[in-house]
Parts: structure tokens; C-alpha cells; sequence
């Protein structure tokens, strides 16, 4: 049975979560890592016993919106509700009447109408230098 934990993680197993399921991050800088788990506004991470299966980290300004910054879930435990049930625990901890943003990773792009995500043609990215 998976269990959610809130709070921080270490950088070692987040990067083992991203490695897993295939989330195009950069896992090669151990700086990056930890200031990703830091500075979240809310961090949530999934276990299956001591594993480390998956992980919402969000940014949020607690008044009008939540930025879904990463969702991830190892291959292995896809399609078992983790990734909906981590969205849905980062909106109780911050308040469903935020409204709710993410960028989908290419490879996920349709997943998110399956909970609810309308997809918006309004939104730009600007990516960081690969360093």
C-alpha cells in the first residue's frame, strides 16, 4: 500500500523518483536538486514501504495560485491513482479554490485532462541555459 508523506525528502531519493519514471529534469546536479526540495511551497512524496515511488512539488502564493512545478511516478506504479491523488493533496494543503497551473512534460501532455486540467493555449515557457 502506498503511503504520502508531506515535507521534505532527500535529494538522493528524489532524484532516484525522477530517474524512474523518465520526468525530463536534470538528476546530474545535486545543487539543483536540493534547492528544488527547499524551496517548495509544498513537497508530497509517495512510499511503497521504503521505496520512493513518486512526488508533487508545488510553488504557490496561498491567495490566487498553485504552480505545479513537477509530478512524477515511477513507471512501475503508473496507473494506480498516485499522480491524482498527489495533485489532489496539493490542492487540500493549499485550498481548491486556487487555481491550479502546470506545463506537462511532452510525454504526459494528455494526461492531465484526466484530472480535471483544461489545456490552455495562452501559456509560454522560457527555459533556463543548460549549464
Amino acid at each position: 500500500m502506498v503511503a504520502y508523506k508531506t515535507g521534505l525528502i532527500r535529494t538522493a531519493d528524489l532524484k532516484q523518483i525522477i530517474q524512474e519514471s523518465g520526468l525530463q529534469r536534470r538528476t546530474d546536479d545535486e545543487h539543483r536538486l536540493t534547492g528544488m526540495i527547499e524551496n517548495a511551497d509544498v513537497l508530497i512524496s509517495a512510499w511503497d514501504d521504503k521505496r520512493p515511488v513518486g512526488f508533487v512539488r508545488a510553488l504557490t502564493d496561498y491567495a490566487d495560485v498553485i504552480y505545479v512545478a513537477d509530478l512524477a511516478v515511477v513507471k512501475d506504479y503508473e496507473r494506480q491513482g498516485i499522480g491524482r491523488h498527489l495533485v489532489d493533496l496539493v490542492i487540500q494543503a493549499v485550498g481548491a479554490d486556487k487555481n491550479v497551473v502546470l506545463v506537462a512534460s511532452p510525454g504526459a501532455a494528455d494526461y492531465y485532462s484526466h484530472l480535471g486540467f483544461t489545456r490552455n493555449d495562452r501559456g509560454y515557457v522560457r527555459l533556463g541555459e543548460q549549464s
